[in-house]
Order: C-alpha cells, then structure tokens, then sequence
C-alpha cells in the first residue's frame, strides 16, 4: 500500500498555483484508489498536493487509510499472510451486510409468523401419529381374534424370510408363521408377526413408532378375558405381546425381548 507522507503547506505558497485539477470534493473512488495505492503516479501527486491544501479532506483520507491497515492486519493475522482484501472490497461487503440487515428488518415478522407455523405443523405431525397404549391392545386383540377363527388359522410351515426378521423365540419353543398389520390410527399402522408355540397356541407382536411414548423397558401385564397383554416401550417405539392368559412361555417371551 502506498504510506502517506504528510507535509505542511508553505505559507508562503499561493494555493492558486496547485488547485486540485478534476473537482473542489475528492471523490469516494479517489479516495479507494489513493489509499489502495492504485493510483497512476502524476494521478497520486495531485491528490497528495491536493490533501496538502485541504486538512479536513487530508483528516478523512487518513481515517481510511488507517481502516484499511487495521483490516488487512486482521486478515493477515487470521489467514497467515494471505492475499488481503481491499478497502473496497470491505466496503462492498459492509454495504450486502447493511442491506441483508435492513431486509431481515423489514420482513422479520413475516419471518416469525412462518417459523411458528412451522414449528405447528411439525407438532401436528407428531401429535397426528401419536398412539396411546390402549389402541394398540386393541389392535393386537383384533388381529389375536381374527387369528383364533378356525378359518384365519395359519399354516403350521412358517416362510424362510420371517425367520429372518422376526425376533428369535425359537428357545421357548416358539416359531413366526405369519406377518400381521393393524391400523391403529388415522396416519399410523402397526407391524408384527403371528408366533406358534409347541402346543399349538397363538400370539401376536405389534409394534408402532410413536415419538410422544416415554420410555418403558420393562413390560406391564393386562388382562382383558381370557387374553394377556404384555406391553412396553423402547427407542419411542411402543410393543405389545398378546396371547391367551394360559399360553405357555408368554411373559418368558416379553422377557426375552425386554433384554435385547
């Protein structure tokens, strides 16, 4: 950057002689240029001859000019020496600040209005897909239901793939022979499989996502007639194991799956 050099005029000199050749007012390009040191060499010599005459001009040339050192040190010390941005280039950047700022400004309400509207809509969505305990035992006990009907009564060979999928109760005796589903909500439907025990008894595993569930790792045991419903809630996911109160390894089952 080209350093200022300041000099005293001669009071002996008529300031007639060196008027300042374009304008009475340095202009803001001049003044970026001059203190960039991008001036030509005649062009920089009648600035400064032009300063000299002019101490107010001279005090706000030199405002910038310590501006634009300040910054560049900045940058220097954050980037190590690298290439450093002008006092123009600050300008610019100042003036997209101020704009950006003036606009978020003026339209900061409309900005508030659409976060809560969104932040609504995300509650709603939670809220709408919520499925308390209850639906879901009574989900299970539709399918458990359909499932005893001599008729609904799955084949005793269960598919390759759900063993795969299924959880393993396969120590208690027990084999998945069928996939179940149940709608449980307006937005929300609930997934299991149909399990045989040895005796030839029946149970049904459900589970939905329900991001309101709190945690509940360890089962709690209903009874409604002759049916057990053991349910629990994990990872906002809620299970519930139905089966007749006197099938066997029933609550061993919720045990099992309780501890993965």
């Amino acid at each position: 950057m080209f350093a200022l050099s300041w000099q005293f005029p001669d009071p002996h000199m008529d300031m007639r002689t060196t008027p300042f050749p374009d304008s009475d007012v340095l202009s803001e390009a001049d003044v970026q240029a001059f203190v960039d040191g991008s001036l030509s060499p005649e062009r920089n010599e009648q600035v400064q001859r032009y300063l000299r005459t002019r101490p107010d001009e001279a005090r706000r040339v030199g405002f910038y000019e310590r501006l634009n050192r300040e910054m560049q040190q900045s940058f220097e010390h954050l980037d190590g020496g690298a290439a450093q941005p002008s006092f123009a280039t600050f300008a610019t950047f100042s003036l997209i600040v101020a704009g950006c700022t003036g606009w978020l400004r003026q339209h900061l309400r409309a900005i508030v209005a659409v976060l809560l509207l969104a932040v609504c809509a995300a509650g709603g969505c939670v809220w709408a897909t919520r499925v308390p305990a209850t639906v879901l035992d009574a989900g299970a006990l539709m399918v458990l239901e359909h499932v005893l009907q001599p008729a609904n009564v799955p084949a005793a060979a269960a598919a390759p793939l759900l063993h795969t999928t299924a959880p393993d109760l396969s120590s208690l005796g027990w084999q998945p022979v069928e996939r179940s589903t149940a709608q449980v909500g307006p937005f929300a439907r609930a997934n299991g499989f149909i399990y045989r025990n040895s005796a030839g008894d029946f149970a049904v595993l459900l589970s939905v996502r329900d991001w309101t569930a709190p945690a509940q790792p360890q089962w709690q045991a209903r009874r409604v007639g002759e049916v057990r419903l053991l349910g629990w809630t994990t990872a906002h996911t809620r299970f519930v194991l139905a089966g007749r109160a006197q099938m066997r390894g029933l609550m061993r089952a919720a045990d099992l799956m309780t501890m993965r």
